[in-house]
């Protein structure tokens, strides 16, 4: 597991949290679905997920395809496998380690529980901190 990217995750989330959001993996607008409306990201005007920044730190990036609202890498569009391999999680390809982290619905209940509750992107990304601490606590098992 790649701790030190981990780490420049949580300090990204961290310092432009109105820049962070799970439901597209890298994209030029933040979606706030709660009331059906498109908001500007932060800062630069993009916003990522765990898994998109991931990607957007490490420099395995060739480009940002915002018509489709995806992340586009060198060799893979399966972003699970392309994140889960910048950051050493074994088995990214069929889920595992990496699927846990990046996807809500597979992270611990306590805290799916905790992001459901919550609509902001600030409030969003101190859940998505905690989670990835969480993560490197339990060595990826949860």
């Amino acid at each position: 597991m790649n701790i030190k990217l981990l780490r420049k995750v949580q300090a990204a989330i961290k310092q432009r949290p109105k820049q962070f959001q799970m439901s597209n993996w890298f994209s030029h607008w933040l979606d706030a679905t709660r009331n059906n409306n498109y908001l500007h990201a932060g800062g630069c005007g993009t916003a990522a997920c765990i898994a998109g920044w991931a990607l957007h730190l490490s420099g395995k990036s060739r480009q940002v395809d915002t018509t489709a609202r995806r992340y586009d890498t060198v060799d893979y569009i399966d972003m699970i496998a392309v994140a889960g391999d910048v950051l050493g999680l074994s088995g990214s390809e069929a889920g595992g380690p990496a699927r846990n982290l990046f996807m809500v619905e597979y992270w611990p209940s306590e805290f799916r529980a905790r992001w459901e509750r919550v609509s902001t992107p600030v409030a969003q990304a101190k859940i998505a901190i905690a989670r990835i601490d969480h993560f490197i606590k339990t060595k990826g098992e949860e």
